[in-house]
């Protein structure tokens, strides 16, 4: 590095320093004038209470990014960061847009006759903080850094045309498995275990895409992400599921998350106007096309004209105002965990006994091969949650508990406490062993984007699934690195040149 380069980075580390000393200074009273305001505002009784939690569970959130802005970009903590704001979104935004304004008891998303009181979101939402504060705990062990030690060689990368062909190979697999599963050719029973772990290479194959136009500036990678992107969204519409539509977009940005560590809120903002912009519509073609009609996947796909035709006439009946407003409380009502963590922790063990390690076991469960063990029990619990706490058995739907809701449900407080311990050891360890490096390595961003999108941004599931896929995804990742570790010679860095890094540029803009 030139002389003139690191004088510009320690004027950089010196401004973020500033800002981060300055945000730290300001984050408290940041907090009572908060506070200050919504009691000026009307919030009054048991709903102080909720409001105090709700800011110190924001401004607790917001320490780990405030400090890392005081961090050259390459030394940010990205997984904690991201974290925190999934947090936010699931245990802060409910208690302004739902809990604080209501009058009277409140329904949790998805959990008929639930009648919250504030008393009962505060329980909740106590709980909630407990976990954030054993997070940010395990994540402050010094674990990782004895792991940082023990790994003192420079991890290789893929050379750019290795990079690019593993992409390709994924991208066709998870296509010909995805469509296959759509048209019915797979049936229902198979489309678990390994061929879903299989199916997901759609998924991890635009990260690898991403990773090459950022890494090596390559313009054929730069011209697939924009064409298999919206097929790709294109063709999870038609399964109805909201995640299928987003997940592909949503792979380019963590990619390039972890590359730049930095989170724009440009990118936050985008998720939600996408995600309220498709919610109404994903809705209607569910409940609509695929029930009233007794549609399939495959018969949407097989008749795709019919179906757009009629998707085209809701969105053109409805009123943009009202439209983007119903997209803006279902997403709320979405990201809403702190009903569902609510209701568990007023209704355990009351309704439920403690379920003593019961829900979470099912991570051992999920690597038994079903041909093996036929009856094996589905390792997800939102049905158990529906039928118990939530709706009834009599409605067919999962609520997810959130990892707090499910740790509280198997031991309590306590649960809670080592469960998200745990999970910030986890993040830890990932981001010591996979992100140490200035710059990662294509099998370094396949891993934490895995770990980032598994344990974060799904975090409204139960423990066992989400582990189990994160372990499911991290397995033949790892076999490929290793395959290619031993096969492929180590390439030479070469510095890309000033033209082939516009592709990349476009990406971190």
């Amino acid at each position: 590095m030139s002389a003139a380069a690191r004088a510009a980075e320690a004027a950089d580390l010196s401004r973020g320093r500033l800002r981060m000393a300055l945000l730290l200074a300001l984050l408290p009273l940041a907090a009572l004038a908060a506070v200050a305001i919504g009691m000026t505002l009307g919030v009054r009784g048991r709903d102080v209470r909720l409001l105090v939690l709700a800011v110190v569970t924001l401004a607790s959130a917001l320490v780990p990014v405030i400090l890392d802005q005081g961090r050259l970009p390459t030394r940010r903590h990205v997984l904690l960061s991201m974290m925190s704001l999934v947090y936010m979104a699931h245990f802060v935004t409910p208690s302004f847009t739902s809990y604080i304004p209501a009058v009277g008891p409140v329904e949790a998303p998805g959990m008929a006759g639930s009648d919250l009181m504030p008393a009962h979101v505060a329980r909740g939402q106590t709980v909630a903080l407990y976990g954030l504060g054993a997070l940010m705990l395990g994540y402050a062990i010094p674990l990782g850094r004895a792991v940082r030690r023990l790994r003192s060689h420079r991890s290789r990368d893929w050379p750019p045309m290795v990079t690019l062909l593993v992409a390709l190979v994924m991208v066709t697999i998870g296509w010909l498995i995805q469509i296959a599963g759509q048209l019915g050719v797979i049936p229902e029973e198979l489309g678990s275990g390994v061929l879903s772990t299989l199916g997901s290479a759609l998924v991890y194959g635009n990260v690898l895409l991403t990773y090459s136009v950022l890494r090596h500036g390559s313009y054929a990678a730069f011209v697939l992400l924009c064409a298999i992107v919206p097929v790709t969204s294109a063709l999870g519409f038609f399964t109805g599921s909201k995640t299928y539509v987003l997940v592909a977009p949503m792979m380019v940005v963590l990619t390039t998350v972890v590359w730049t560590r930095r989170i724009r809120l440009r990118w936050v903002a985008l998720g939600v106007v996408a995600l309220a912009l498709l919610y109404p519509t994903s809705e209607f073609f569910r409940a609509v096309i695929l029930a009233d009609y007794t549609l399939t996947a495959a018969d949407a796909l097989q008749d795709p004209n019919a179906t757009i035709m009629r998707v085209s006439q809701f969105v053109s009946s409805s009123r943009p105002g009202e439209y983007f407003a119903e997209g803006l409380a279902a997403t709320g009502a979405r990201l809403d965990g702190l009903g569902v963590t609510s209701v568990i922790v007023r209704d355990t063990p009351r309704v439920s006994p403690f379920q003593n390690g019961r829900t979470l076991w099912l991570f051992f469960v999920a690597f038994v091969p079903r041909v093996f063990w036929p009856s094996k029990p589905t390792i997800t619990i939102g049905e158990f949650i529906t039928d118990v706490y939530g709706s009834g058995p009599m409605i067919d739907s999962d609520t997810g508990p959130t990892q707090i809701g499910d740790y509280y449900l198997n031991f309590g407080t306590p649960g809670v406490v080592a469960g998200m311990v745990l999970l910030g050891i986890l993040l830890r360890l990932a981001h010591e062993v996979f992100l140490r490096d200035e710059r990662p390595t294509a099998s370094a961003m396949l891993a934490v984007v895995v770990i980032l999108y598994q344990l974060t941004i799904r975090f409204e599931g139960g423990v066992a699934a989400q582990y189990a896929s994160t372990a499911f995804a991290l397995i033949p990742l790892g076999l490929i690195a290793l395959v290619i570790r031993i096969l492929v010679p180590t390439p030479r860095t070469k510095s890309p040149t000033p033209v082939a890094w516009q592709a990349g540029e476009v990406l971190q803009r």
